[in-house]
């Protein structure tokens, strides 16, 4: 799997979902299931990675400000959100921290922390 098949899987499953983080996870799961396991481990290892490159000091602060107090894990969960709302936000949001106020919503709750446990299930 390359780096357009992983942002394709992403696109997809978000659009099935209609946004719902849980059902995205599902979606993914479902679609990864149908992947040989080389594919699936590929997968991961993108996640990981594309994970890796959201820990910076400048998300985290921007991640802060939408949510006080937000902790390592909790700065995880928001990181793996991130990847969940596809490579143009991605991309935007590693360039630019600030248009994170542009994806969510003053009541939300990142609720993607499940995204590094899709090739799992």
């Amino acid at each position: 799997m390359n780096m357009e098949q992983f942002w394709k899987l992403i696109d997809e499953s978000r659009l099935a979902a209609g946004d719902d983080p849980f059902e995205q996870s599902q979606q993914l799961t479902a679609r990864l299931a149908t992947l040989p396991a080389e594919e699936i481990a590929d997968f991961d290892q993108l996640a990981r990675d594309l994970q890796d490159q959201t820990y910076t000091a400048d998300l985290w602060e921007a991640f802060y400000v939408i949510e006080p107090g937000v902790s390592e894990e909790g700065f995880l969960a928001w990181r793996q959100w991130l990847i969940g709302q596809g490579q143009a936000a991605f991309k935007r949001a590693v360039a630019q921290p600030d248009t994170l106020a542009d994806l969510v919503d003053a009541d939300q709750e990142s609720g993607f922390e499940v995204l590094l446990g899709v090739a799992d299930e």
